[in-house]
């Protein structure tokens, strides 16, 4: 039969297939089946599922031409190539993961040693991108911030890319948040008389000592040339954090009086382009409106 698969026997040397049938000697276990069949009937959730294994592993294949179970597995030319293909497929593609797996080591190594080495002041911490405008991939994911001397980087050890913003792209600098908060339970003690009641105060005050929680909650807006990214640090509070972003400050405000200096300066030439009759009232509001926007 096609597709049927091929035995050769031990004994005769015959190649062909080879059915299941009973073990030779399956009646020297005719107690053993009788003790199963009559456990079946009584117990037949467990009986039969029995019942039916020990029938399964009782037979066993037999040469088709001599009847011998001394039979093996033969397999054709065909299935030997397929075979080979198929083992050198999985090899390749073991390859291809392993060589993955090396290149995102050597990429994380890469990015750790750049995220590590601190020089000119560089500082770092830990952050968790709450979302922007333009940072929708990154939302909700905690990376790692370095404060450079002139850019930011974000290092996504998700993704293992490394997110550069230079100052000169940073417009607006906003820190927020509650800062540290401190959760205490309010348990008061008291008692029956003062010595029970200095008693039922001091275990109250352990209790709150114990129990007492706090948790800070930091948020810094940024908003960029064509983004905005809001991230919250769990490590720092407000103040220190705009200490720690100060040097982003700086160039941010520098940025935003050298910008409104450049649109006073266009401005005041259109208006003498206007004055002088080189531009119409239309092209010089025009020009206005652009300017501004």
């Amino acid at each position: 039969m096609s597709g049927e698969a091929l035995f050769k026997c031990k004994d005769c040397s015959q190649i062909g297939p080879a059915k299941k049938k009973l073990h030779g000697a399956w009646y020297f276990l005719l107690p053993i089946w009788f003790v199963a069949v009559i456990f079946a009937v009584g117990f037949p959730l467990v009986g039969v599922p029995a019942l039916v294994v020990m029938y399964l592993l009782m037979r066993k294949r037999h040469c088709k031409f001599c009847g011998s179970m001394n039979v093996s597995r033969h397999f054709t030319d065909d299935e030997l190539q397929k075979a080979k293909q198929a083992k050198d497929e999985l090899r390749k593609k073991i390859e291809k993961l392993n060589a993955k797996k090396d290149m995102e080591s050597r990429i994380r190594d890469n990015l750790q040693r750049d995220l590590n080495f601190i020089s000119d002041g560089a500082k770092k911490l830990k952050i968790k991108v709450a979302g922007g405008v333009g940072w929708e991939y990154l939302q909700n994911q905690s990376v790692d911030l370095k404060i450079m001397n002139s850019e930011l980087r974000i290092y996504d050890w998700k993704r293992l890319e490394k997110k550069v913003i230079p100052f000169d792209q940073i417009r607006d600098v906003e820190i927020g948040g509650p800062g540290k908060v401190v959760n205490s339970p309010g348990i008061s003690g008291g008692g029956f008389g003062a010595e029970g009641a200095m008693t039922g105060m001091a275990l109250a005050t352990v209790a709150n000592l114990v129990l007492t929680s706090s948790s800070t909650r930091t948020i810094v807006r940024l908003l960029l040339d064509n983004a905005e990214v809001i991230f919250v640090s769990t490590d720092i509070e407000p103040d220190a954090m705009r200490t720690l972003l100060s040097s982003v400050f700086v160039h941010a405000r520098n940025h935003s009086v050298t910008r409104a200096d450049s649109i006073s300066d266009q401005l005041a030439k259109l208006k003498g382009l206007y004055d002088s009759g080189a531009l119409s009232d239309d092209q010089y509001r025009k020009a206005v409106d652009k300017i501004v926007s």
